[in-house]
C-alpha cells in the first residue's frame, strides 16, 4: 500500500516525458530529460510535500510515511561512467537519510547538499 501510494504521488509530480522507475525495496528514481538540477530539486520537493500529509491506515497497520530524497544532475559533461548519476543521487540520498529524513539533498560533485 505505501509503495502503490509513493508511486501514485511521483506519477501526479512529474511531467508526462519523464521516466519513473522502481529500483527495488522502498527506492525510486525518476529520469527526468532537459531538466537542471533547480528543477528537478523543484519536482523532489513537491513530490515531499505531497507524501508528507500520507497516512497509510489499514486494519494490521497505521504509519505516517517519510521520505528521504537524493538528487543530482548531468550538464553534458564530467560523467565518467553510466552508472555516475546513479551513484551521485545515492549519495545525495544517504546524506538526506543521515540528516533525519524527511529531507531533499542534491549532489554537487563536492558533497551533499540540503535543497533548502
Amino acid at each position: 500500500t505505501v509503495l502503490r501510494s509513493i508511486a501514485e504521488i511521483i506519477r501526479h509530480s512529474i511531467r508526462t516525458i519523464d521516466i519513473p522507475a522502481r529500483i527495488g525495496g522502498d527506492e525510486y528514481a525518476v529520469l527526468m530529460p532537459d531538466t537542471n538540477l533547480e528543477a528537478g530539486v523543484s519536482v523532489a520537493t513537491r513530490i515531499l510535500s505531497s507524501a508528507e500529509n500520507l497516512i497509510i491506515n489499514d486494519q494490521n497497520y497505521r504509519s505516517q510515511v517519510q521520505l528521504s530524497i537524493g538528487a543530482s544532475s548531468y550538464s553534458g559533461q564530467e560523467l565518467t561512467a553510466s552508472t555516475q548519476l546513479f551513484l551521485e543521487a545515492n549519495e545525495a540520498l544517504k546524506a538526506a537519510k543521515s540528516a533525519g529524513k524527511n529531507r531533499v539533498f542534491f549532489y554537487n560533485r563536492r558533497q551533499s547538499f540540503p535543497a533548502e
